[in-house]
């Protein structure tokens, strides 16, 4: 009888720094930001200071932001998302405009802007 042991190495990709997120973003026209976890994604950019650099492109920077689903929820105060429950409906997003994103009623994430008229 033969005994063999085996192990599993499981290893992550370090996070990126702050200075190249900056770097990155810098250097970008256009910011698009999937899909995916709206809450998971929100917390993790907190944890990386990489909300506070996309704030500055979007409202100092005159970059184009954009996204799809929980991509365009991000840039609102508010949003509909399945990621997020009903409790945290408003829970602050990134707070490029006040407003809340329209989510999927066309087959499409919509931000609609509270303050232009549109209801």
């Amino acid at each position: 009888s033969s005994s063999s042991t085996s192990s599993t190495t499981t290893t992550t990709a370090a996070p990126p720094t702050y200075r190249q997120m900056e770097e990155l973003i810098q250097t970008s026209d256009i910011i698009l930001v999937s899909g995916g976890n709206t809450q998971y994604a929100l917390d993790t950019w907190r944890h990386l200071g990489l909300d506070s650099l996309l704030k500055r492109a979007a409202l100092e920077e005159d970059k184009v932001i954009c996204g799809g689903s929980a991509g365009a929820i991000c840039w609102f105060d508010g949003g509909h998302s399945d990621s997020l429950d009903p409790e945290t409906f408003r829970e602050s997003m990134l707070e490029k405009w006040g407003g809340k994103e329209g989510g999927h009623d066309d087959g499409i994430g919509v931000g609609v802007d509270v303050g232009d008229g549109v209801e």
